[in-house]
């Protein structure tokens, strides 16, 4: 751990829970058109299942649509302080129900394909400022209230960079999602749903296709690896 750069702290512990949420069911709608009503339906069950083994509640059954299921999770935040968990889990869940397999785990088979195309220069080559890139990142999500508490960083010599997530707010999805089967890559690989963000960040910010991996994953901290291709 000594090898790595702090950020700053973020002014608070965990993530606003409306915010966080609301850019999640946001995402969620639209997948829900692509597969109408059955994902609403199995979604709502699914954010239901994930409670009722967090907290031993389950969704009110009145709850018909996201934006009740969003309000609901906002309403128990007080209760349980990481309820994006439950939409996250359940969308995982629901995808891998209609699918055989989630569609982050798809998009993340046809970036394995593009690398074999690409063949483009290295992250080191390509340098890549990780300074500048890290420092916008952390600031842009304190501003969203969607940081990490604490996190850090190292730059690697092929260009790399290893991500230190202290206590991350998602390890209530992450290890469910892992003991069903939900996060397993094409690659073998374990899925880290917020290096999926993080990357699709990186991008934006320089053009680049991300991509990552998971070094090391546990309740204390998670460790990864991103990288351009």
């Amino acid at each position: 751990m000594r090898d790595f750069k702090m950020l700053e702290k973020s002014p608070y512990d965990l993530p606003d829970a409306r915010v966080f949420l609301e850019l999640i069911v946001g995402s969620t709608k639209d997948i829900e058109k692509t597969y109408g009503p059955v994902f609403t339906t199995r979604f709502i069950k699914n954010v239901s299942r994930f409670l009722v083994q967090k907290i031993g509640e389950e969704l009110p059954k009145d709850i018909k649509d996201m934006n009740q299921v969003k309000e609901h999770l906002v309403s128990i935040s007080n209760k349980y302080p990481t309820p994006y968990c439950a939409a996250i889990y359940a969308s995982l869940k629901t995808e891998n129900e209609l699918m055989g397999k989630s569609e982050i785990a798809t998009r993340v088979g046809t970036k394995d394909a593009a690398k074999v195309v690409l063949k483009g220069p290295s992250s080191k080559e390509r340098k890549i400022d990780v300074d500048n890139i890290l420092s916008r990142y952390r600031q842009d999500t304190i501003a969203l209230k969607i940081a990490h508490h604490e996190m850090g960083y190292k730059g690697n010599e092929d260009g790399s960079i290893d991500l230190l997530w202290k206590n991350c707010f998602l390890i209530d999805l992450c290890q469910l999602a892992q003991n069903e089967g939900l996060l397993k890559r094409s690659d073998g690989t374990q899925l880290c749903a917020q290096m999926v963000a993080s990357c699709n960040y990186f991008k934006l910010l320089t053009g680049y296709e991300w991509d990552y991996k998971l070094l090391e994953f546990s309740k204390s901290h998670c460790v990864t690896r991103c990288y351009v291709f």
